[in-house]
């Protein structure tokens, strides 16, 4: 028996607009591989805060678990003019299957993440200072490995991109090339 969705369960309201919660469909929902974890997908137009409430039972685990109520999830209305946004390139013949990730500049804290978009990009990213991460997935299962010590196995290639960028708000960082075959080059020449 797989995880599932009881989406009598689970209802969305514009803030101060609906007194009544609009249902989603099981078309808004998507899984990722493993089945852990789920995502709403669904256009909203509204300029007031988004309301969700989750009644008992919503989701049903592989065990016959479910999840408790949650009287209430608020997502706030992102304002772009708020926000920066991160654009460039990665290139490469040699790696086909890559993770790029936006951290923060004490390289803590994944923000966003695409996989394998040469043309990539990153919206709605918040001011400070920003690092661009590249997580090579060789053996391209979709995900980076880390490899395993006691076994000699080496973790998958990481390059990092060399630049930080220092995001503001309403600006837009372009025109960023990350080529990877270079940096391979370079970081054999170092060895």
């Amino acid at each position: 028996m797989l995880p599932y969705i009881n989406i009598d369960s689970i209802f969305y309201k514009v803030a101060a607009k609906d007194t009544v919660g609009q249902r989603l469909e099981l078309a808004n929902f998507q899984w990722n591989n493993n089945r852990t974890e789920v995502s709403i997908s669904k256009q909203i137009f509204s300029k007031e805060p988004i309301n969700f409430t989750l009644k008992k039972g919503v989701f049903k685990s592989i065990e016959g678990d479910s999840s408790s109520a949650r009287p209430l999830i608020s997502y706030p209305i992102r304002k772009p003019e708020e926000f920066g946004t991160i654009s460039g390139q990665v290139r490469s013949q040699k790696y086909k299957s890559f993770i790029i990730q936006i951290l923060d500049d004490g390289y803590k804290q994944v923000e966003q993440s695409i996989s394998n978009i040469s043309n990539f990009k990153f919206t709605y990213i918040k001011a400070g200072k920003k690092r661009i991460r590249v997580l090579i997935d060789e053996n391209g299962d979709g995900k980076w490995e880390k490899g395993d010590f006691k076994k000699r196995i080496p973790p998958e290639k990481i390059f990092f991109f060399k630049e930080v960028i220092e995001v503001k708000p309403n600006w837009d960082y372009e025109d960023n090339l990350i080529d990877l075959d270079q940096e391979s080059e370079s970081s054999e020449e170092e060895k």
